[in-house]
């Protein structure tokens, strides 16, 4: 179950860097806000897989043998599926968060940078391109239009993200009831 912890770290390295990419562009309000949208879905996300993980007691250091006596073979098989899918939708949503911040970047002149700037990191250099954006009308437009736009495919994966999300939530249920349903009968 390491991959739920992969997971969680994926979720809350995408919502920061989100976030900050989100404050960069305040001047958008629509962008902004729908960028902090985002932002607090990837949150519920996050807060839903550590409660799954926290109601259940998954831990990343006990064996697999514990989810198989908890939900069963089947129940184990879906949800270890279900978790994989999620894993993958998570790295999808970190990446398309990578190319909307990446968007930026393109009016980026093609120099090295020397000296003391060598080092200057990705947060610096997402501000100094988008003041450089902010000056040009054109480039605003196309910055603009074309983070609405990847903003819109991640919404569509985080949606996927929450159904997926609800089905291990449903799954888990479904397996420990099935599982517990003999143990708890009254005669």
């Amino acid at each position: 179950m390491a991959e739920v912890l992969d997971v969680i770290s994926g979720l809350k390295t995408a919502e920061q860097s989100l976030h900050t990419f989100a404050l960069q562009i305040k001047q958008s309000n629509l962008l902004s806000e729908q960028l902090f949208d985002i932002k607090k879905g990837l949150e519920f996300a996050k807060l839903s897989l550590d409660n799954w993980q926290h109601r259940y007691d998954i831990r990343f250091h006990r064996p697999d043998i514990y989810i198989r006596i908890l939900f069963g073979k089947e129940g184990h098989e879906r949800m270890t599926a279900t978790i994989s899918t999620i894993n993958i939708l998570a790295g999808s949503i970190k990446s398309d968060i990578s190319r909307v911040r990446g968007l930026a970047l393109k009016v980026q002149y093609r120099r090295a940078y020397y000296g003391k700037n060598q080092d200057i990191d990705s947060e610096e250099r997402v501000n100094e391109c988008l003041r450089k954006i902010a000056r040009n009308n054109t480039w605003s437009r196309r910055l603009f239009l074309s983070v609405l736009g990847k903003s819109d495919d991640v919404e569509m994966r985080l949606k996927r993200l929450h159904r997926k999300l609800t089905t291990l939530e449903r799954f888990s249920d479904l397996y420990l009831e099935k599982r517990a349903c003999g143990h708890f009968d009254e005669d």
